[in-house]
């Protein structure tokens, strides 16, 4: 399975919670869940004082790095939560 480059995330902060969401299917809260439903009225409503500048920065590295199955959409979204696999329960 493809994984993002952690490394290049603009808020190195938000990487625990993006790893969560891609490895073990945990909803990432609510300014990442936004970002990665592709609300970007969303985003920006939900973006911390940190988060909020580099809002273009976020959805330039979700385009390149986040696998498209996950993103992209509030149904690609819930689809990847929902489908959790017996090992991923935590």
């Amino acid at each position: 399975m493809y994984q993002p480059n952690y490394e290049t995330a603009p808020n190195q902060s938000m990487v625990p919670s993006i790893k969560r969401y891609v490895d073990n299917r945990i909803s990432p809260g609510h300014f990442l869940t936004a970002l990665f439903s592709d609300n970007l009225t969303d985003t920006f409503v939900r973006a911390d004082e940190t988060n909020a500048p580099l809002i273009k920065d976020w959805v330039t590295w979700v385009y390149v790095e986040m696998p498209a199955s996950m993103v992209g959409s509030a149904e690609k979204v819930k689809q990847h939560l929902d489908s959790k696999c017996f090992y991923c329960r935590i």
